[in-house]
């Protein structure tokens, strides 16, 4: 298995094969933000990863649901019915916060890699998670094809499109 490592200077990104594969069990605790990341990781990551005790809020539910828009194979079916499963508790249109004893829920799914990401056939929707969009946006910043993230009117981050013909940067829009 061939990993990615990231070397940043100024003016410059680039991205060369990891020696090694990076193989480390991690026990991650039911937390949103931790939650958000990891799903990322192992969306865009090469192999195998199985994420357990994931919180069921709906921001974190956002996030691999736009992720399901973008990731190919196995990965998309497993992220869509992670995110779509019915929840435990109902929240109204807001996100959850981090529970003191979190119900989590398991996923497992098999990344291709970052090269492996395919256009998304709408706009990805972010809910009420400006954590999804922020994130997202760094993802999909460097992607060969333009994005769309939108949002309901309770996102803080409204709704932001990029081009990567243009700038390649993320700036909003009203569209």
């Amino acid at each position: 298995m061939i990993g990615v490592r990231a070397i940043v200077h100024p003016g410059a990104f680039d991205t060369g094969p990891v020696r090694a594969p990076v193989v480390v069990p991690v026990r991650v605790p039911g937390d949103k933000s931790i939650a958000h990341r990891w799903l990322i990781l192992a969306a865009t990551g090469l192999g195998v990863s199985e994420l357990r005790g994931l919180p069921d809020a709906l921001d974190v539910r956002a996030t691999a649901s736009c992720l399901a828009q973008i990731v190919p194979g196995q990965a998309r079916g497993a992220l869509d019915g992670w995110a779509s499963e019915p929840r435990s508790q109902a929240d109204g249109d807001r996100s959850t916060t981090n529970e003191s004893r979190p119900r989590g829920r398991d996923l497992v799914l098999e990344g291709k890699g970052r090269a492996g990401l395919d256009p998304p056939s709408r706009a990805l929707d972010c809910s009420n998670s400006g954590t999804t969009m922020r994130l997202l946006a760094g993802l999909l910043a460097s992607a060969p094809f333009e994005t769309v993230l939108g949002g309901t009117t309770a996102c803080p981050t409204g709704r932001w499109s990029a081009s990567p013909s243009r700038s390649g940067r993320w700036a909003p829009t009203s569209a």
